[in-house]
């Protein structure tokens, strides 16, 4: 079974997201602890302390899918001829799905308590926060996208030559023909005509034509 190239292009996609938005959440959380303010106030001691575990989780978390992918690429033909190959993709893919829902909602929240301290200099800690935030967010809403499309979108499989060729036999059997396909026994007046002809009649064309 042959890897799946979007997975793998969602998955690289989504692993860039994912880095730059632990890049971002981990500025805000080094410019929130340079603020002398942070000692005193409350919210910025919240804002810290969640941009500490949004930064712990995406690290860890970017550490983790490195690890796999190399995994996956040393044992690359073993996995493939085994099959499990796209499966380790898309338990990677859910695993990102995780880890950047928590990056993001973390980025949120620390977005959200620099906001309510107030204090006049936040040392742009709450753009990088915001900026984590959004680019999570947008990773974690894109694959769970195409899980549901993978999940729920069935393409309509395309008919064969075959199946049209039965389901003209099939017409033709029930319009008293000899199901082979052919119009020869419709009516022996019309034994050597061919559709389409001037002499065809027009239900014959309707049936074999259009």
């Amino acid at each position: 079974m042959g890897l799946n190239i979007f997975n793998i292009f969602l998955l690289f996609l989504s692993f860039s997201f994912f880095v730059v938005a632990s890049g971002f959440i981990t500025d805000a959380s080094r410019r929130i602890g340079n603020l002398p303010e942070k000692e005193t106030n409350e919210d910025l001691q919240r804002a810290y302390k969640y941009s500490i575990w949004a930064a712990i989780i995406g690290w860890i978390s970017v550490a983790l899918l490195l690890v796999a992918g190399i995994v996956i690429f040393i044992y690359s033909a073993e996995l493939y001829e085994a099959g499990f190959a796209n499966y380790l993709v898309t338990g990677l893919l859910f695993f990102t799905l995780l880890g950047s829902g928590a990056v993001g909602i973390l980025s949120a929240l620390t977005a959200n308590y620099i906001n309510k301290s107030k204090v006049d200099n936040n040392n742009n800690s709450y753009r990088q926060a915001i900026i984590a935030a959004i680019i999570s967010i947008v990773a974690f809403v894109g694959i769970l996208i195409a899980f549901f499309i993978k999940i729920f979108y069935k393409p309509k499989p395309k008919e064969s030559a075959s199946d049209t060729s039965a389901d003209i036999a099939e017409l033709e059997t029930e319009l008293g023909g000899d199901g082979t396909g052919s119009v020869s026994n419709l009516g022996n007046e019309y034994k050597h005509k061919i559709p389409g002809s001037e002499e065809t009649p027009e239900w014959v064309k309707n049936i074999f034509i259009k």
